[in-house]
């Protein structure tokens, strides 16, 4: 069977060495223009600046779709040339350029911000075409937001300017996208019929890439319905067109057809055509591709029963979705608040507009008054008496009318801060659902595994390790959580008491000794008796706890965590030295607020939520003291503390 599986490899390779070798013929045209772009650098083809921004555009084009972090070189430095032109179609279509290859390799942010500002340039110039290119490929970002409504929306409006420019190649890609909207809200006829429009446009047009594109996502949508057959053949005519090959529609082809096995029980056929996908995935470095061909593999293996190579892509699977979850989190908050920054511009148009409307209407009284004075000079006399009763009148009403702006100014303050509160509550809880909800499934894929049979003994213990290490994770982050949440219902509430240092200290060193244990980071208590604080036991029992695990958490093996503490005029000076990775000086101001997942991981790629020092601050503060950090990068951290000393009591550990 191995045998006969290598030898259909073999086959596999040997048509993507023919591949390569009609791909080779294309390659002339983008080695004609590297060559005059190498000339341009050297001083040996002098060119004017309008025809080397076309050459850097054609060289971004040429290898867009091969080698994409090259094109955005090319893109960049086209971009540079103009720059100072201001709005040009040239200008809006470069930034469209460069979003679209941000939005194939996942940074749905940048592509964004790039969308919006071509979308700004093309309309202050009345560029139908370009205004239907930058509302296309909005509508993408709609769609991975899986905001389907928006996404239509923007697509048909997108097809109305495509329509008023007569770009019959706009509507390919207005087509396309339509079809990938219905798929994903599982209308199959509505997404079959958009991409059979696509492909006769794109056969009319002899537009073979987007020709290959729709053929692609016919079979993808085969696949959704159950219809094996007709998926395959798609995928199949994809991997046998000769004449035009793109190693993305490769992937995405040999990936196709290793699920289409893979429902049909053709475990051995699935897991051939997922190997080469995560081969050609691999070498692009593509993380979405490597993670999808990784996930197809270890449910193929796993249903082969062979649970070593399952285990493998199990781990391949979770290096890779771990880090694109991470990443679509990150840059869906980053959307959130792109979304918001607009809309407050909208507010603040809104603001102007209303502030304008009261200069006018403004401007309207003070006619009116001084038509009225002229009338109350010929009318003086006999009109004194109304006229002084409605001055008075007036400022009755300017006085309440300050009331009235003055509460209203209150209550907006109030919304800001609720509103923002919200934003933190949002942003903590997305953090918090990531954080349960990826250890939770990776305990359950590990014990299904288990369950399965087919670990040997040291299998076994890296398994249980790493079962270990997350559960102590979830244990810290619902530790935080709670705090946090507790400060939310009922605020700070502080129940001070005299608390024995020492002990304190030896009851968290004894809660880490194991964690330390595991990292080989030694725990130095510097122990001095009769030290007594005057705080809440639970808030610096929680901030130091906080502390000391972060101190863990950036300190490498063989590294010291040391805690120490003495006497300075009438407060306790308490101190957590580590010899770890230390801090940024450009982190530093940062360090004790909340800004969303913290971006650092530990030593042992230990993550966090981002709020453990947050309310470790919080808390030292609202008993009487204060913290300061002090660190070198690559030395180690010190975080200090101050609080009030006590009495010498009997302490009381909860």
């Amino acid at each position: 069977m191995l045998r006969g599986t290598t030898r259909k490899i073999g086959g596999l390779a040997m048509v993507l060495v023919l591949c390569a070798t009609i791909t080779g013929l294309s390659q002339s045209r983008k080695d004609s223009l590297l060559l005059q772009w190498q000339k341009v650098e050297k001083g040996t083809l002098a060119l004017p600046d309008s025809t080397v921004t076309k050459l850097l555009f054609q060289i971004g084009e040429a290898i867009s779709y091969n080698t994409p972090d090259s094109a955005i070189y090319y893109y960049n430095m086209a971009l540079a040339l103009i720059q100072d032109k201001g709005a040009t179609p040239v200008k809006g279509n470069l930034l469209n350029k460069i979003g679209y290859i941000h939005y194939i390799l996942g940074n749905y942010d940048l592509a964004l911000t790039f969308f919006m500002d071509a979308l700004g340039i093309h309309q202050s110039l009345n560029n139908n075409l370009g205004i239907s290119i930058s509302l296309n490929h909005i509508s993408l970002i709609y769609e991975t937001q899986r905001n389907f409504q928006k996404a239509l929306e923007t697509q048909w409006r997108s097809i109305v300017y495509s329509k008023l420019s007569r770009d019959q190649g706009r509507l390919i890609s207005n087509y396309f996208n339509l079809s990938i909207i219905h798929d994903d809200l599982a209308n199959y006829d509505s997404a079959i019929w958009y991409l059979k429009k696509s492909l006769d446009l794109s056969n009319s047009q002899k537009n073979t890439h987007m020709a290959t594109m729709a053929t692609n996502r016919l079979g993808e949508v085969y696949l959704h319905m159950g219809n094996f057959q007709e998926a395959e053949h798609n995928y199949k005519k994809v991997l046998d067109n000769k004449a035009y090959k793109n190693n993305w529609e490769d992937v995405f082809a040999y990936a196709g057809l290793a699920k289409v096995y893979q429902k049909q029980g053709q475990y051995d056929k699935s897991i051939e055509y997922g190997l080469v996908s995560l081969d050609l995935a691999q070498k692009m470095k593509s993380k979405w591709e490597i993670a999808q061909d990784a996930s197809i593999l270890y449910e193929s293996y796993k249903a082969r029963k062979d649970y070593e190579k399952a285990l493998g892509m199990l781990e391949l699977f979770k290096a890779y979705n771990d880090s694109l979850f991470d990443e679509k989190k990150e840059k869906e908050i980053n959307f959130l608040l792109l979304r918001q920054n607009e809309l407050e511009k909208d507010q603040l148009a809104k603001e102007n507009a209303l502030h304008r409307a009261v200069i006018k209407q403004n401007y309207q009284w003070i006619v009116f008054f001084i038509f009225l004075g002229i009338v109350l000079v010929v009318w003086g006399i006999i009109l004194y008496r109304n006229n002084r009763q409605k001055q008075l009148l007036n400022i009755k009403l300017q006085r309440n009318s300050e009331k009235i702006t003055e509460r209203n100014a209150m209550i907006e303050e109030q919304n800001i801060a609720l509103n923002q509160l919200n934003e933190t509550k949002n942003q903590l809880l997305s953090v918090i659902g990531h954080d349960m909800r990826g250890p939770i499934n990776n305990i359950k894929s590990i014990l299904e595994i288990i369950k399965l049979g087919g670990l040997n003994e040291d299998d076994q213990k890296r398994v249980f390790k790493d079962l270990h290490q997350t559960i102590s994770s979830v244990s810290d982050t619902m530790n935080n959580m709670l705090a946090w949440a507790s400060r939310q219902l009922h605020g700070i509430e502080i129940r001070p008491s005299s608390v024995h240092v020492s002990e304190l200290v030896d009851d968290l060193v004894g809660f880490f000794e194991r964690t330390a244990t595991e990292k080989y980071i030694e725990l130095i208590h510097v122990r001095k008796e009769d030290i007594y604080v005057w705080a809440d036991i639970d808030h610096l029992k929680t901030a130091l706890r906080n502390i000391i695990s972060n101190a863990i958490k950036f300190t490498k093996r063989n590294g010291k965590v040391t805690i120490s503490y003495h006497l300075e005029s009438n407060f306790v000076e308490l101190s957590v030295t580590d010899t770890g990775v230390g801090i940024a000086p450009e982190s530093m101001e940062k360090i004790f607020q909340f800004t969303g997942r913290s971006k650092s991981v530990g030593t042992n790629n230990e993550k966090g939520t981002g709020i453990g020092l947050m309310l470790s601050k919080e808390f030292i503060e609202s008993n009487g003291g204060r913290i300061e950090v002090t660190s070198q990068v690559g030395l180690g951290t010190t975080f200090t503390m101050w609080l009030p000393q006590a009495e010498s009591m009997e302490p009381q550990l909860s």
